[in-house]
């Protein structure tokens, strides 16, 4: 009965849709110019400056690798 039910809506949806089925080839590409993410402070998103709390140097001596090594 339930499988009945969920054919004939289906089957009624489609009707109503018509030829008007959409594809992805139907809605234009976007331009990633406007797809990027800016940092701005507002209600829903928090603009942090975190420069001068990364102190990143170069690993000249291979410790990092070595403790990988000895975890893995």
């Amino acid at each position: 009965m339930k499988n009945k039910f969920v054919v004939v809506v289906m089957t009624a949806a489609l009707a109503w849709m018509g030829t008007a089925v959409l594809n992805a080839a139907d809605f234009p590409v976007a331009n990633p110019k406007d797809m990027a993410l800016y940092p701005q402070q507002n209600a829903y998103r928090n603009k942090l400056d975190f420069s001068g709390i990364w102190n990143f140097q170069l690993d000249s001596q291979g410790r990092d690798r070595r403790m990988a090594e000895r975890t893995a």
